[in-house]
């Protein structure tokens, strides 16, 4: 008896050597960065464990001054994923000016969330990502995680202020999400990061586990086995869901809506079909289940982003005053506001209490009259440009439908309706091989459209109709005297899809359609 007695003891001392070399021991670079890449920020965390993150710099400068961006999706969800307008910043200042966040390169990991939580990590690290928790819980990860941190004295700073930890906002996730700064505009607003398709199941496989067999077999896959965006974050779309620090709101036409919801989670999942994979796609979910616990779900995980106070330092709280009153003292620059200053000031010169004050008020009239005169010309040069761009992508989708779509479903059609030769056994291996074709060039055609309408959006966002008319009619001009009668076509098509999407929202096929019935001159 007191042999087994003492071989359980030894037992137990042993087993107990190899949890303390599994908490303690070094992980493993692959189970925290299995695709490294330059500017990876890399801090530790207890147990031996690390967590990497991306940089997401935002090029503007100055403390007042953001980056205004289109986010959302114009498609069957609108009351979800309607486009809106929105300022994007970061928090810590690089020395070029410029601003960033950091967010972390992979989905939070069940390992990193366990070395957070509990100080332990019970067997070898995992690359899974940590599914099944509360909103809750993913707040106190935060919490302590920056608390580790700072106390390890590995957090960022910003001045004289620490960074901290958070889940990140709705717009921190989808700017990162769609490639930031990394990409043009045009890029910027296709649904997805690899495609303006939706749906190209066959690139999205190398870059997201979406739900299919050919995918995600429809269960959790370790982070970072597929390629990343351009930002370099693996999973953003896919894999697991994850959860924001922003509350649900459904959308108006062209902004959030004020009543607020539960939870904003983002990206889809390893169960969401391919064609619901996007940026834009908001999930909402409760705080609380029916039976009052805390909500959870199997296939929602979380990243997070590193963030810093905005009032770092007395110096800074200074230097946002003189910011702000910068725009006062350069009084020659007058601003426009919803009342037309210029009227008030008309009303002020022919005040007889100001009769001392009315010949600099008479200047002041002038010169602002003067700077909204030159704002409003250059706010008609500027949609005559859009309209310009809208014109040459019509020209180059219509060229593209005839060009290669028509032509490929005549040759289609043709081969088809001539009768069979048996001396001849490739023709129904070309015709196959063009109807492939035929599918690629849709494809194809689809992206094109994808970027037309990424260009009706924006013309709509930034634009009202008597500004897009007159700078229709000053542009057609100009395209008649240079001899572009198509483009006036084209530009006029443009037109008319701005003035449509305002009330009803995307038509994509019908704009094909009616791009391609334009009959060239």
């Amino acid at each position: 008896m007191r042999r087994i007695v003492v071989l359980a003891l030894i037992a137990a001392m042993v087993g107990g050597l190899v949890a303390v070399r599994a908490q303690s021991g070094k992980w493993p670079d692959k189970a925290y960065n299995p695709k490294p890449a330059p500017g990876d920020l890399v801090l530790p965390l207890p147990t031996g464990g690390a967590i990497v993150f991306r940089p997401v710099d935002i090029p503007v400068k100055g403390l007042l001054k953001d980056q205004v961006i289109t986010l959302g999706q114009a498609n069957q969800y609108r009351f979800k994923e309607s486009p809106y307008q929105v300022g994007i910043s970061g928090s810590f200042r690089l020395s070029n000016g410029t601003w960033r966040y950091w967010i972390s390169k992979y989905e939070i990991t069940a390992s990193q969330f366990e070395a957070i939580m509990t100080g332990k990590l019970a067997g070898p690290p995992s690359r899974r990502p940590m599914v099944n928790l509360s909103w809750y819980q993913t707040v106190e990860f935060t919490r302590r995680l920056s608390a580790y941190l700072i106390k390890t004295g590995k957090m960022p700073r910003e001045e004289e202020s620490y960074g901290f930890v958070r889940l990140p906002t709705e717009v921190e996730w989808e700017f990162a999400c769609r490639g930031g700064a990394k990409v043009d505009q045009v890029t910027f607003r296709w649904p997805t990061h690899v495609s303006s398709q939706p749906g190209d199941c066959h690139r999205l496989r190398e870059y997201v586990w979406f739900g299919s067999p050919t995918s995600s077999k429809f269960r959790l896959q370790r982070v970072g086995a597929l390629k990343p965006n351009k930002l370099g974050i693996h999973d953003m779309l896919g894999n697991a869901a994850e959860m924001t620090f922003g509350l649900f709101r459904v959308m108006a036409f062209d902004r959030p809506l004020g009543r607020l919801g539960g939870v904003v989670v983002r990206g889809g999942s390893f169960t969401d079909q391919c064609s619901a994979i996007r940026a834009s796609h908001r999930t909402e979910v409760p705080f609380f289940s029916r039976r009052g616990q805390p909500y959870r779900s199997p296939s929602v995980g979380f990243r997070v982003v590193i963030v810093a106070p905005l009032i770092t330092s007395p110096a800074r709280r200074r230097a946002y005053q003189r910011s702000w009153q910068l725009p006062q003292a350069q009084a020659g620059t007058p601003i426009q506001t919803l009342s037309d200053p210029s009227k008030i000031i008309a009303r002020m010169i022919k005040d007889p209490r100001l009769a001392a004050w009315r010949h600099q008020l008479s200047q002041v009239q002038r010169g602002m009259t003067t700077a909204i005169a030159r704002s409003n010309e250059f706010h008609l040069l500027s949609a005559m440009s859009m309209l310009r761009l809208g014109a040459s992508f019509a020209s180059v989708i219509h060229g593209w439908h005839h060009d290669r779509v028509v032509k490929i479903q005549n040759f289609i059609k043709a081969a088809e309706a001539s009768p069979a030769d048996p001396d001849d056994p490739t023709r129904a291996q070309d015709i196959t091989r063009m109807k492939r074709l035929l599918v690629k060039v849709k494809a194809l055609e689809g992206e094109y459209v994808k970027t037309y309408g990424g260009a009706v959006q924006d013309t709509t966002a930034k634009y009202p109709r008597d500004v897009l008319r007159q700078a229709y009619q000053k542009q057609k001009l100009k395209y008649l005297a240079q001899g572009k009668r198509n483009l006036v076509q084209f530009m006029k098509v443009f037109l008319d899809h701005v003035i449509h999407y305002r009330g009803t929202g995307t038509e994509e096929e019908k704009w094909r359609r009616e791009i391609g019935a334009v009959q060239k001159i």
